[in-house]
């Protein structure tokens, strides 16, 4: 993907903001440095790649970059936080070779009545909303058009005594900032239990839009527009190291039935997180295809700043009377420190 002048525009302007705000309001800043090298061989194209998922997929890609947050507060409460992310992603075998993600950028209103956001954010749809997913190699359906990992456009959410409420209004785009044919993705989330404190969370999705076929910054099928309706159910349950995870989507996409079923569990094997395992099975069918994959992946957390990842992804495509299968195997070596 050529990043277009007002691409370039907007970066410039955000990375402007960024080094004048930590210059005047330093203390209230946090800023990460991060990196991450990926590697692995794909069965389907017989050969190595740079890459998790696939090659026009903005995550995981060997990159370098920052994640920054600030924090806007009087001395009687917090009015604000902006955060921004950027990386500079190898784009393997397309122009240009290097690739700028703008990954976070948006600005959150704190108020009594609930948190109003806009920007590039997590739309409110899924498992993947509270899912804390950017640096994992393990797939969730963020990668499968169900929905979107970042998109453009407003959330509004709002924390309960018994769990969350959100609604958001996007541009069904992704990555990239596109409009065409007034292309839309709402989406309300409702959440039962708080994960911290109850050890599990049950949520419900409704979504409807004119929605883009996006993968990274690349938007497929001619840039067609098409129409969505999905209803979904998710839950996270954690007892003692196992922790498991369901994210199911039924509806309609491109006027033809559509559905999807996640379920991830893991145990750790180390405290803290230091050392995962993790299975996963994904089911779904998407305008007349039915896909399979099942994963397996490994992550140690060796040091604080440092973590290694390994995944291997079988899939199984079914179309009429044609099968298909493929694997990869992938390794992620990812780098995460806080500067200041």
């Amino acid at each position: 993907m050529k990043f277009k002048s007002k691409n370039n525009k907007l970066v410039a302007m955000l990375l402007l903001l960024f080094i004048t705000g930590t210059a005047l309001m330093a203390q209230n800043n946090l800023f990460y440095l991060e990196a991450q090298g990926v590697a692995g061989y794909s069965s389907e194209t017989e050969d190595y790649i740079l890459y998790s998922h696939h090659p026009h997929e903005a995550m995981q890609k060997p990159s370098i970059g920052f994640d920054w947050l600030k924090r806007f507060a009087t001395q009687h409460r917090d009015i604000a936080v902006a955060s921004v992310q950027f990386r500079l992603a190898v784009n393997e075998k397309e122009k240009p070779a290097l690739e700028p993600q703008l990954y976070n950028a948006w600005l959150k209103y704190k108020s009594a009545l609930g948190d109003v956001s806009i920007g590039h954010l997590k739309p409110a749809s899924g498992l993947s909303y509270s899912l804390d997913n950017h640096a994992m190699l393990m797939p969730d359906m963020t990668m499968y058009v169900f929905t979107y990992d970042r998109d453009w456009g407003m959330l509004y959410s709002r924390d309960t005594v018994w769990g969350n409420v959100s609604a958001s209004l996007t541009t069904a785009s992704g990555m990239r900032l596109y409009r065409k044919d007034n292309n839309y993705l709402a989406a309300l989330h409702a959440s039962y239990g708080i994960l911290n404190d109850d050890n599990f969370s049950i949520g419900a999705t409704l979504q409807k839009g004119e929605v883009l076929e996006a993968m990274g910054y690349h938007i497929g099928h001619g840039k067609i527009v098409h129409d969505e309706l999905l209803a979904g159910l998710d839950a996270t349950i954690l007892h003692n190291n196992l922790e498991s995870r369901l994210d199911v989507y039924a509806g309609e996409f491109y006027r033809k039935d559509a559905w999807s079923v996640l379920w991830r569990n893991g145990i750790n094997l180390l405290s803290e997180e230091k050392l995962k395992l993790e299975a996963q099975g994904i089911w779904r069918e998407l305008v007349g295809s039915k896909h399979t994959n099942y994963d397996l992946g490994l992550t140690w957390k060796f040091h604080p700043d440092w973590a290694l990842r390994t995944l291997y992804d079988y899939h199984i495509m079914k179309q009429g009377a044609l099968e298909e299968t493929d694997y990869k195997v992938v390794a992620q070596l990812y780098y995460y420190k806080r500067l200041f």
